[in-house]
């Protein structure tokens, strides 16, 4: 129980054993104010709504306008490869795009959705070099590749590496 609780628990049983309006005085001459000026500012605060704000995600369009904007040489691969992601032919599923992710870059972090993932997804794409992001946009067409696909992909690509 953290002290927000007690403190709540605490003036609820004052108010159930002295009163509203005794709880009311002695607050009031404990903070040097009038107990009819308290009383008016408690029914003012009572009266406010908070405030709830709610964080607006980017466009993704926008994202990638931005990136096309950064690296005009990939900006055809890029747009591709976005129009791919959108239509989901383009790492199709989350498990995939975190597969992508982590084996081009660290983990990709807390991400609940493939939309959520566009601004990390898209830096990381525009931060290949040119022939990786041409072979990648040859190399993904429409239903080329499965989870499975990928996964016996990267097993050939390290036992190459130990050989």
């Amino acid at each position: 129980m953290n002290t927000q609780n007690l403190l709540h628990y605490e003036i609820i049983l004052l108010l159930a054993k002295y009163g509203e309006k005794q709880v009311l005085e002695a607050f009031a001459s404990h903070l040097r104010l009038p107990s009819d000026v308290l009383e008016a500012k408690l029914l003012e605060m009572s009266k406010l709504k908070p405030r709830v704000t709610t964080k607006k995600r980017p466009e993704p369009s926008a994202i990638i306008d931005s990136l096309v904007i950064q690296h005009p040489d990939k900006a055809e691969c890029l747009k591709k490869l976005f129009s791919r992601f959108q239509n989901r032919t383009f790492l199709p599923e989350l498990k995939d795009l975190k597969r992508f992710y982590n084996r081009h870059a660290d983990d990709l972090g807390r991400v609940k959705s493939r939309t959520d993932a566009i601004p990390k997804l898209f830096k990381l794409i525009a931060s290949l070099d040119i022939k990786d992001l041409t072979n990648l946009c040859d190399d993904f067409k429409a239903g080329e590749y499965s989870s499975l696909g990928i996964l016996s992909e990267e097993i050939m690509k390290r036992e190459k590496r130990e050989k």
